[in-house]
């Protein structure tokens, strides 16, 4: 059974409110009677088997279950509760983009919404100040609406509203996803397929979501738009790489075909660099091995920076060649504006907070230094990931000295002996008490002290007394002071 359109105000009405709202108050905002609140409240309770989706509390008034409604929408197949304040505008936002610059009647926009003239003005406020940070802006005349700003502009706020879509594997593009064109998607997904298979390799995530929105994109701005001119002309271009030039050529000469339409040459270079900026498995066989030197400087600056601060040891060659692999596309994605989405965000600062802030932080004296447009959290979390790898591959090395009172003869022979038990602690130094003392500046990295004397003690560096045969009671001992450091 399908909500009326009262029924449909009603559930949009609730979603919008945290609190109880009486019968009365209902009543007054969808201008009906007390009685009919309650009537349509019974109708939706018994739309849906199980639990009901209108709790109500005496002297309380009514409120959505929030729970219960989205279990009732999962388990559905009928479209009746309509969609969320939300998903509305994002609906709405995508079919003034795709249409601009056209004007599309307000009325025929809205048609199965379900919503009053309220909340469309609200939705024309909120959509106008969603698009602001893409340099367009909303345009009214009468019962009409457009967007109006560049080319460019326009397939930027697409891609991003698309991405809120959470498409969040290359499997969910060839599933039926119900937002999109779903002839579209078969056809793009195709290509995809095709150009797997010429560079024999499998696009990964989140690349192939980015390749996927910006041909999807292309396809429906030329079929519904008023396609204006990019800034970059149809003039000829640098091709830095024949065969993904080639895969691109190819590619929209595919869409020309499916769209019965010649498109502009601008096409394919926009889409090489999308290519270009995504980063592919048996990458070095698809692009040159040479670096340009500022991607080559940035990868170092990072690493250097980052070590500096978290002050742990790092692979710096291995680390390099791998984040060499991610700052390539990654720069040339801020040169040509093209955002990918890391659906792992959340996950990535819950894990690994700290060392995402450090990054984040380096990140924009990247920026500055570098003469960059500011690096996003999805970027640097995907930096996150390669530093993570490190250190957590890397072995958690100790940093020890080793004192008595003289500094040779017993010292030395434990020197060996710790060193034999243990083989991942660093022995900074063997050192008497007085030099200790005399040098402290000198040992401020340091862990602990394995000492044989009963040494004054040091409130910044802990330190354990051995013996200087260090025996198997004392190997215990320093077992658990390296696991308590």
């Amino acid at each position: 059974m399908l909500l009326t359109k009262t029924e449909r105000a009603l559930i949009n009405l609730f979603l919008t409110k945290n609190d109880f709202l009486t019968a009365k108050q209902l009543a007054e905002i969808l201008d009906v009677s007390s009685k009919t609140i309650y009537r349509k409240i019974k109708n939706i309770n018994a739309t849906t088997e199980g639990k009901d989706l209108i709790i109500s509390e005496k002297g309380r008034g009514f409120k959505l279950d929030y729970k219960a409604y989205i279990q009732a929408k999962l388990e559905t197949t009928g479209d009746i509760f309509g969609y969320t304040p939300t998903e509305r505008r994002e609906k709405i936002l995508l079919q003034v983009l795709f249409k601009s610059p056209k004007y599309l009647n307000v009325t025929t926009l809205y048609e199965g919404y379900y919503v009053g003239y309220n909340s469309i003005k609200n939705d024309f406020t909120l959509l106008n100040q969603s698009i602001e940070k893409y340099d367009l802006a909303l345009e009214k005349r009468q019962k009409e609406i457009r967007v109006v700003g560049t080319e460019e502009n326009i397939r930027t706020a697409i891609n991003e509203v698309i991405n809120n879509l959470d498409l969040s594997s290359y499997d969910d593009l060839k599933t039926e996803y119900s937002d999109l064109n779903k002839a579209d998607v078969q056809f793009i997904v195709r290509q995809m397929e095709i150009i797997e298979n010429k560079l024999m390799i499998s696009i990964p995530y989140p690349y192939d979501i980015n390749i996927f929105s910006h041909l999807y994109i292309l396809i429906n701005r030329f079929r519904q738009g008023e396609v204006e001119d990019f800034n970059e002309s149809d003039d000829d271009y640098l091709v830095t790489n024949e065969k993904l030039h080639t895969i691109a050529v190819e590619a929209i000469e595919a869409i020309e075909q499916y769209l019965k339409m010649k498109l502009p040459k601008r096409e394919i270079f926009h889409f090489l660099q999308y290519l270009i900026s995504s980063r592919f498995n048996h990458e070095i066989e698809l692009v040159p091995s040479k670096v340009l030197p500022i991607v080559e400087e940035m990868t170092d600056f990072y690493i250097n920076q980052v070590a500096a601060k978290i002050n742990m040891p790092i692979n710096k060659k291995q680390l390099k060649i791998e984040l060499l692999s991610h700052m390539k596309p990654m720069v040339n994605r801020m040169n040509h504006q093209i955002n990918i989405k890391n659906n792992l965000l959340s996950d990535i600062k819950l894990e690994y907070g700290k060392l995402f802030e450090i990054i984040k932080e380096t990140a924009r004296d990247v920026a500055k230094t570098f003469e960059l447009n500011t690096i996003s959290d999805d970027e640097v979390g995907y930096i996150t990931i390669y530093f993570a790898k490190h250190i957590e591959a890397s072995p958690l090395v100790k940093r020890i000295i080793i004192m008595c009172s003289s500094g040779i003869g017993t010292s030395e022979l434990l020197k060996v002996k710790v060193q034999k038990a243990f083989p991942d602690v660093e022995i900074v130094d063997v050192l008497s008490s007085t030099k200790f003392k005399n040098s402290l500046q000198d040992y401020q990295n340091i862990d602990f002290i394995l000492t044989t004397i009963n040494a004054e003690s040091n409130k910044e560096i802990p330190s354990l007394l051995v013996s200087a045969m260090f025996t198997e009671k004392d190997k215990m001992m320093v077992k658990k002071m390296m696991e308590t450091l």
